[in-house]
């Protein structure tokens, strides 16, 4: 039995790799002023996926809130929801929200997202 009045709200987290764990952010503005050759660390052209299953009781409006630097693609369950992100600086991400709703089901759920990350 479904009930609309059912309502958990989950409160989430930044998630990364461990070759980005505590990477210092690169000035990329005013970069005739450094005294670098380049900007890249190491990290270029990197794509990571993530993928988390999660249960569901009951089926209510359902919201999340996704971010990432440089670029994702969210997908719930095998379909393709959208990509993103919303743009912003190291210092103040935004973040795009999304009725996923439609894309969550009763019982077992997936939740993946390919992300890409240019190396600046």
């Amino acid at each position: 039995m479904k009930s609309d009045s059912y309502s958990k709200e989950i409160n989430g987290y930044w998630i990364t790799d461990g070759q980005f764990y505590n990477l210092k952010p690169e000035n990329v503005f005013c970069r005739q002023f450094e005294k670098r050759e380049h900007f890249l660390n190491g990290n270029e052209n990197a794509h990571i996926l993530f993928r988390k299953m999660f249960q569901v009781d009951a089926v209510g409006k359902t919201h999340i809130k996704i971010s990432a630097d440089d670029y994702y693609k969210l997908y719930i369950n095998g379909e393709f929801v959208r990509e993103g992100p919303a743009a912003g600086y190291y210092w103040n991400y935004y973040y795009d929200e999304e009725d996923i709703t439609k894309y969550i089901k009763e019982g077992e759920n997936c939740i993946a997202v390919h992300t890409y990350y240019q190396g600046l």
